[in-house]
């Protein structure tokens, strides 16, 4: 996801569009060898548009039902936070660290345009890499 800067991000640089460069710095990421760059985020699409999200007794609600969300470690807690009409073209986004990532509790509504592909492996730690 690419946030655009009235989303709270700074500007992005220019991607660098050499195939090689932009291997070495995935792995490094993935490694965590390197930080991401301000521009890159990876969250779960939570909300759509249309939908309400709220968090409530450590839990996260969606259309006043409790999510399932049998991918979050076992103990996490969601933070309280209002209930949020999503609006046509956006989307509410979360971590999976709850109490330790930012994301639209943070910095709102993610419109579609900053959405920008879909997470389809993890590769840290070793222990838990695979496919999502």
């Amino acid at each position: 996801m690419v946030l655009p800067p009235s989303a709270g991000a700074p500007p992005a640089a220019a991607p660098d569009t050499n195939a090689l460069t932009w291997v070495r710095r995935a792995l490094a990421q993935g490694l965590g060898g390197a930080p991401p760059g301000a521009e890159d985020l990876i969250k779960r699409v939570v909300g759509l548009p249309g939908d309400v999200v709220e968090g409530k007794n450590g839990k996260l609600y969606r259309n006043n039902k409790p999510v399932a969300e049998p991918y979050l470690p076992k103990g996490t807690f969601t933070s309280d936070f209002g209930k949020v009409v999503i609006k046509p073209g956006y989307y509410w986004v979360m971590g999976d660290n709850r109490e330790d990532s930012a994301d639209s509790r943070v910095f709102g509504q993610v419109p579609r345009s900053a959405l920008v592909g879909r997470a389809i492996l993890k590769v840290w730690p070793l222990s838990h890499s695979g496919g999502l």
